[in-house]
């Protein structure tokens, strides 16, 4: 029996709670453990793999390398930021979307910014409903731009990336041809 995939218009969603978890813990998770003190529940700001000073779940507004955050400061203030990260999903996205593929943009536009969607292949593709066209196109979105404003490959970012299209694909039939 095939599984039926429940797709919706972007404009009726929001990131469920596995999407904030699959992103908080990309954020702030393993990788990022020697800046939160567990015994005090503290973030501590530290330069992000582009040099950028970040806190908590990967704020970078008005950051500066002494500050400090309790971890229920950077919950509130991740909730507030994430939801107006995901705007650019509901601006550019046309086709309607699984929860997954939606959790799996908002942790992309959390990450590279709301109007990243803009004009990209990616978007081209949700919007013409090749699924598995755009979740390749995840795996080329791999680089950061240093301090340099010059664009260099990221580990950490190519793994993420997988990571989110492996989630985009998450409903399909394994099955599928086109997979």
């Amino acid at each position: 029996m095939s599984q039926v995939i429940i797709k919706r218009s972007v404009q009726l969603m929001t990131i469920s709670d596995d999407g904030m978890k699959f992103i908080q813990e990309k954020e702030a998770g393993k990788f990022n453990i020697k800046h939160y003190n567990p015994a005090t529940e503290e973030f501590e700001a530290y330069l992000d793999s582009a040099n950028i000073p970040t806190i908590g779940y990967g704020h970078t507004k008005d950051v500066k390398l002494e500050d400090k955050m309790s971890k229920q400061q950077a919950e509130q203030l991740f909730k507030a930021e994430i939801h107006s990260h995901c705007s650019g999903i509901h601006k550019y996205i046309t086709a309607d979307i699984t929860q997954n593929q939606y959790d799996a943009l908002a942790s992309l536009t959390y990450n590279a910014g709301p109007n990243f969607l803009q004009g990209k292949k990616l978007t081209q593709n949700i919007n013409a409903g090749k699924d598995v066209e755009a979740a390749k196109e995840f795996l080329d979105i791999n680089k950061i731009t240093n301090t340099k404003v010059q664009k260099e490959y990221s580990r950490g970012l190519q793994m993420r990336r997988y990571e989110e299209s492996v989630r985009f694909l998450r409903d399909h039939n394994q099955n599928d041809p086109q997979i």
